[in-house]
């Protein structure tokens, strides 16, 4: 997969996350309760994770 598109996934999720708990925080939502979160910041870890195995290789 190419550095840069996965930079770009990395980056545009982790914006899109920020967005959603700040959606959560206005709405007086529990940002902890929400299993959505979990699974976004695990993604999140696993494009890392994918991107720095990458740019080794």
């Amino acid at each position: 997969m190419n550095h840069v598109y996965t930079k770009m996934n990395i980056l545009l999720l982790s914006v899109i996350f920020v967005l959603w708990i700040l959606l959560q925080l206005a709405l007086d939502m529990s940002i902890f309760k929400n299993p959505l979160n979990y699974c976004v910041a695990f993604i999140i870890v696993f494009f890392t994770i994918q991107y720095v195995k990458s740019s080794r290789s």
